[in-house]
């Protein structure tokens, strides 16, 4: 658990950084297209709920790519 909370708190390349940024705004746009007032097919909301999880777990991810070694 040490280890997780180092990583969340140690700096972030720039490239995870940008990475980060993109994959939460796309997300944000895939959850306005989800509480948008239209009536959607279900095969278009299912593509939505399922960007929502990968672009949040590539903001996690991003999160914890450090620069260089975490110490122990």
């Amino acid at each position: 658990m040490k280890n997780i909370q180092d990583r969340w708190l140690s700096k972030t390349p720039r490239f995870w950084k940008a990475l980060q940024k993109y994959s939460i705004f796309i997300g944000v746009m895939a959850s306005a297209g989800i509480v948008a007032p239209v009536d959607l097919h279900p095969i278009i909301v299912t593509i939505l709920k399922h960007t929502i999880e990968v672009c949040t777990v590539i903001a996690t991810m991003s999160q914890l790519t450090v620069d260089g070694h975490v110490r122990r």
